[in-house]
């Protein structure tokens, strides 16, 4: 049973699977301009709403990049396949959480799972990201959006650069294991790679589709796209 009301409906994403880019549920839109390559990722955890509701919206609208690449992608479908919404939580994920997998040792080592082949297969797209904005929704109750923006000076420039939200909270990472916002150059000062991650709002809360549509239009006018 679910421990938060779920006001959002999950949208179809079907229609969104074959991709263009050699990923399934990953689009790639290239300006022919030089630029950077901006990430919005969404569904990271399967039961988190907001953020493939803000990707089908934006991909409905036909936005494309004024500059460099705008990629969109859906993250953890194996897991969003799942849904209920009588039991959403139970969507989280299907073997492990697909945000604590993003080490090196993890993504080469023997372990396996089904979020770790999805992590396996979108780690060459990750890799190739100059910024990016993964959305995220929360549990808890009454939770503000907060900014996750790690401990590197580069993120919370950009985190205030944003505007919104109000909170911004500074971590060192998960105990867990390493999220895909901390992978590769995105943790390094000395890298000009960047990542966000905004939880958006209570799971299922109405008004966090709305915060998650806001942070990453805003987030394409900072980068350039």
């Amino acid at each position: 049973m679910n421990v938060y009301p779920v006001e959002l409906e999950a949208p179809d994403i079907g229609p969104y699977r074959a991709g263009n880019c050699g990923i399934d549920y990953v689009s790639t839109f290239d300006s022919g301009r030089a630029g950077p390559h901006l990430m919005l990722a969404a569904l990271t955890h399967g039961n988190e709403l907001c953020g493939a509701i803000a990707l089908d919206w934006l991909l409905r609208q036909g936005v494309r990049p004024l500059a460099g690449r705008l990629t969109l992608g859906f993250m953890n479908v194996a897991a969003y396949a799942r849904f209920d919404r009588e039991n959403a939580s139970a969507s989280r994920c299907v073997e492990e959480d697909f945000n604590r997998v993003w080490s090196p040792e993890t993504l080469d080592g023997a372990r396996d799972s089904v979020e770790l082949r999805r992590a396996r297969e979108l780690r060459p797209l990750v890799a190739s990201v100059d910024a990016l904005l993964d959305i995220h929704s929360m549990r808890h109750a009454p939770p503000p959006p907060l900014m996750i923006c790690g401990m590197t000076r580069k993120a919370r420039e950009l985190a205030l650069g944003l505007g919104t939200p109000a909170h911004l909270v500074c971590d060192a990472g998960h105990a867990a294991g390493r999220r895909m916002r901390d992978y590769g150059g995105f943790a390094d000062e000395a890298s000009p790679k960047n990542a966000l991650l905004i939880e958006c709002g209570q799971h299922g809360e109405r008004a966090s589709a709305t915060v998650a549509i806001d942070a990453m239009l805003r987030l394409g006018r900072i980068v350039g796209g």
